[in-house]
């Protein structure tokens, strides 16, 4: 049977949306060293640049950076770990839709609820984290959100007759079957 093209569309999609997760997952895991290394950097521009315009721009941002709450810190560790599984086995769920594997849509189901209800805490934590500045934070992953339910109502609304596996025709039982 052919692939129908909300298969193909979603899975791709799917595919896109899984590799990014997994880049921001890792981006998470070191979030820690990258917020120390670019404070460092902020400051050392902040300095540097004395009285011009941008240097209280840059200083803002260093003590931003410096005053996260310990919290936050802990926890971009373990949602980056999270994040890794969740967008991993939604890159699997993708390609195994896009192969038309048994069982396929249900996996679907379940990583892109998990991938919505992992995006809707990590965007409170967000925000709590950075307060106003972390609404951008929570913006963005409201919109990856969005996209999934979007994926998630095109897989629920389709027709997936195309994945029933009918079982072979049973040989005739009469006289001439023997």
């Amino acid at each position: 049977m052919r692939r129908p093209g909300w298969v193909t569309t979603v899975g791709i999609l799917g595919i896109i949306l899984a590799c990014m997760g997994l880049l921001g997952s890792m981006q998470l895991v070191f979030f820690n060293s990258l917020m120390a290394t670019q404070q460092q950097m902020l400051r050392s521009m902040a300095s540097e640049s004395g009285t011009e315009p941008g240097a209280g721009v840059l200083t803002f941002f260093a003590d931003l950076l410096s005053s996260l709450p310990a919290w936050f810190k802990t926890w971009t560790i373990g949602a980056g770990f999270v994040g890794l599984a969740i967008y991993g086995a939604n890159l699997l769920a993708s390609v195994r839709l896009l192969n038309m594997r048994p069982g396929a849509v249900r996996g679907f189901y379940w990583v892109s609820a998990s991938a919505i209800a992992f995006n809707g805490v990590h965007g409170v934590a967000g925000y709590l984290a950075f307060g106003k500045l972390g609404s951008i934070m929570a913006f963005m992953v409201l919109m990856n959100s969005a996209i999934y339910v979007a994926l998630l109502s095109v897989v629920i609304a389709s027709d997936k007759s195309a994945f029933r596996t009918t079982p072979p025709p049973l040989p005739a039982a009469g006289p001439e079957a023997r």
